[in-house]
């Protein structure tokens, strides 16, 4: 095995198999034989997300954008790092007390701030590429923690509209319609509901969450 080819595909099955720490190793010797190799880099990030390593993920990220300023995956990576540090404490509530101890929930000034720098990121990457999945998708839950309803909305139109057999298809009617009750659309909150557990018998945690949300509309 001598090429970095080999050697990136030998850490993505690590990946695949949870192995991240043997993951990490892999991604650190081709980047110290090819320090300008971007998928090392970005592969070396992703390791570090996962394992909650978000400073050393933000570094990775940064010598990839150096390297390319138009690499569209770290600038999605970047916005999702930013949010989830932004989500950390809201998580530690959630796991701790449950779901209606979130009701008051209110992010502090600094987490608002996380989450602005989130993002502008995600619209980044949509100026790279128009209408990207991951970047609509990461943008419409930054836009709904951030209460910004209707912007909310016409991003996850966006992705509906243009993803419309994408894995966050599902997920997307469900943020719309969490977004739709919060402006008082109840309404056309409930018709998105029942739309999305007519379509998706098949997907448990979709329709576990379909009733939730009709549970609590």
């Amino acid at each position: 095995m001598n090429s970095s080819f080999d050697w990136i595909k030998k850490g993505t099955n690590y990946i695949e198999k949870d192995e991240l720490a043997k993951a990490l190793s892999i991604f650190n010797e081709v980047i110290k034989k090819d320090p300008e190799n971007i998928r090392a880099w970005l592969l070396r990030s992703e390791v570090e997300f996962a394992q909650k390593k978000y400073r050393e993920a933000f570094k990775s990220l940064k010598t990839v954008i150096k390297l390319n300023p138009e690499q569209v995956d770290a600038w999605i990576n970047i916005g999702n790092t930013y949010r989830e540090l932004a989500g950390v404490r809201r998580g530690e509530i959630l796991k701790t007390n449950g779901p209606k101890s979130l009701i008051h929930f209110k992010f502090t000034p600094n987490e608002i701030e996380l989450l602005n720098q989130s993002l502008k990121s995600f619209n980044r990457a949509l100026k790279i590429v128009e209408n990207h999945e991951n970047a609509l998708m990461g943008k419409s839950g930054v836009l709904l923690s951030l209460e910004k309803y209707r912007e909310t909305i016409e991003t996850f139109n966006l992705l509906i509209k243009h993803h419309p057999r994408s894995r966050h298809y599902f997920y997307a009617l469900l943020g719309k319609a969490n977004a739709l009750k919060h402006i008082n659309e109840k309404r056309k909150a409930k018709k998105i509901l029942k739309e999305v557990k007519k379509k998706s018998p098949k997907n448990s945690d979709v329709q576990k969450m379909a009733e939730m949300a009709l549970k609590y509309l």
